[in-house]
């Protein structure tokens, strides 16, 4: 029981640190009444765009995000989330693209984009199977265009699931994890789609009680976009929203560690690379984070005052 509070509450935070996609599902949910706070900090360096001509080492960007967040069990099964990133980003070198306001060399701050999900645990043995929904919401009008853009400013519903097997016959300490995504992104031209598949597989270790390790694989293809750098003509029409509009494939990889504080409080850390890719950016990047699992039964208790143990 206490491995799957662990890897319910722990490694969901975990997969929110590992995963440059955003993919933050998990296979197991947290009982009914508990849930976990938590908050990451991320330290991004892209230094090359990633074409379909090959690698071009010709920008410097730096971003810092801070993510506050929530998973709750609603029910046994039944789970929801939600987070919102904090994102600081400065354009260090390179050429500016052209119009763009965040490309100046100073730092720019804004909220991003809130993700709300539902997760329910429809299988629940040594094979855990759990359906997922999503939407994710831009919380104000942030700039879009330049290479250090926070975000694409586009509302995106996804559906999908995730899938978790503690490995016994291999080793008790070991779980397998894995999802797939797809997720209708909005339209801001009526002829280009960039609608996405995510999937993501993850190999978590128990080195001990409170130490585990783990290792990511990150996959993305997006169906239809458009490539980069654009033709003249598309340039003249899309070149406002060529980022928003890119067909952006890749594949990332992670590795990192979760440590158990107390028996409510953890600490995860991460690094993270792109593998390869096509319309997206060459990086790397550091995160961390604390989280802390709470039961509201527990809490109700707490703050109920004790009897007095004078009676009349």
């Amino acid at each position: 029981m206490r491995l799957k509070r662990f890897f319910a509450a722990g490694f969901l935070v975990a997969g929110l640190l590992l995963s440059p996609a955003a993919l933050y599902g998990q296979a197991w949910t947290p009982p009914a009444g508990q849930g976990t706070v938590w908050v990451s900090t991320q330290m991004l360096h892209a230094d090359a765009h990633l074409l379909g001509s090959g690698i071009t080492p010709d920008i410097d960007v730096r971003a810092t995000t801070f993510t506050l967040g929530l998973d709750y069990g609603l029910t046994d099964r039944l789970a929801f989330g939600l987070s919102l990133p904090y994102v600081s980003t400065r354009f260090d070198g390179g050429v500016p693209h052209a119009g763009s306001v965040v490309d100046s060399g100073a730092d720019h701050r804004t909220p991003t984009d809130l993700r709300l999900d539902l997760r329910y645990k429809a299988l629940d043995s040594i094979v855990a199977f759990t359906p997922m929904a999503s939407v994710l919401m831009p919380t104000n009008d942030y700039d879009t265009l330049g290479h250090s853009a926070p975000g694409r400013g586009l509302r995106e519903y996804a559906a999908g699931f995730d899938v978790g097997y503690n490995a016994v016959p291999i080793s008790p300490s070991l779980f397998l994890s894995g999802g797939y995504r797809f997720t209708y992104v909005e339209r801001i031209d009526d002829e280009i789609t960039v609608d996405r598949s995510n999937a993501e597989v993850h190999a978590d270790y128990l080195l001990t009680e409170r130490l585990a390790l783990r290792a990511s694989g990150i996959w993305q293809n997006t169906d239809g976009g458009l490539d980069l750098p654009l033709a003249p003509s598309q340039r003249r029409e899309h070149g406002q929203h060529h980022d928003q509009l890119a067909r952006a494939n890749f594949w990332h990889g992670s590795v990192g560690a979760g440590y158990g504080l107390t028996p409510s409080l953890d600490l995860f850390v991460s690094w993270s690379t792109s593998l390869e890719g096509v319309n997206s950016h060459r990086f790397r990047s550091w995160s961390g984070g604390v989280s802390w699992r709470f039961d509201r039964s527990r809490l109700r208790r707490i703050r109920q005052p004790a009897a007095s143990p004078i009676t009349p």
